[in-house]
């Protein structure tokens, strides 16, 4: 956290600069800014959902977490309920006098606002092809038959995404109606994260065995039961994936703000 506090120290050009700070990785940061640059105007923003406090006390360094964050002038969150878990974690575990009807935190001589912004997408262009034409292509490179039906899954491999409870529901849906085996396919596209860890890469195997355990149940030579491509795809692909989908799948198990389904419904064109 110094590392990054000394780097935007390093680089402001003014005694009081705009610094953004950026997820849960640099909750120490907002402070450390303050103290070095106090005309600096600070604002962070947590992606993650913010627990409640019973739950943040079992961290050890909550205190320290709480007070890096409130040297931010606004700590913004994705939804109404993460700031009142955030202000009650600081009511708790923080002297402090906060004002509840204006979500803010005077502590230290310092004030700070706490508000939800839900992160949104940017729009995507009109697509001028027709989702039909881009259906047929999609399905001849994916190698499934035409007419196939066909959910997507768009997520990062990361156990939060809830894949193996989402294969599960598919080998549900293939066990207790048959008559869609051959019919419909799971097209799973998992973006490697954090591979170097041995958490992820435990996952990402159980990932691979669940796929191939389900697809040799209940998928036949043309039309797997779950199609996993563990890759990187670019911005139009996932698009042209998105436009061929019957359905889309969101999954996490507690996440911050999926955007997926955002992305789903402004690629489609055609009233799903």
């Amino acid at each position: 956290s110094q590392r990054f506090a000394d780097a935007v120290v390093k680089s402001a050009r003014r005694a009081d600069p705009l610094v953004l700070v950026q997820d849960y990785h640099m909750p120490l940061v907002p402070q450390m800014i303050r103290d070095r640059l106090p005309q600096a105007t600070v604002v962070t923003f947590w992606h993650i959902p913010w627990p409640m406090s019973e739950t943040f006390g079992i961290c050890p360094w909550r205190e320290q977490i709480l007070e890096g964050l409130l040297g931010s002038h606004i700590v913004g969150l994705q939804t109404r309920a993460h700031c009142r878990n955030f202000i009650d974690a600081v009511d708790t575990f923080l002297e402090s006098r906060i004002e509840h009807e204006d979500s803010t935190v005077h502590r230290g001589g310092q004030l700070t606002r706490v508000a939800p912004y839900p992160i949104s997408i940017a729009w995507p262009p009109a697509n001028e092809e027709p989702i039909e034409a881009t259906r047929a292509r999609i399905h001849q490179w994916l190698g499934l038959p035409p007419g196939h039906r066909m959910a997507i899954g768009i997520d990062r491999l990361d156990y939060i995404k809830g894949l193996i409870e989402r294969f599960a529901a598919v080998e549900h849906l293939l066990r207790s109606q048959p008559q869609w085996r051959g019919r419909f396919t799971l097209v799973q596209v998992a973006s490697p994260s954090r591979s170097d860890l041995p958490e992820y890469q435990a996952f990402h195997d159980r990932v691979l065995d669940e796929a191939r355990r389900i697809n040799d149940a209940y998928g036949t030579e043309r039309a797997p039961a779950i199609l996993l491509r563990v890759e990187h795809h670019g911005a139009q692909t996932v698009r042209d994936l998105y436009r061929s989908a019957d359905v889309a799948m969101v999954t996490s198990l507690h996440d911050g703000m999926n955007l997926v389904a955002k992305e789903y419904v402004a690629a489609r064109d055609d009233d799903l």
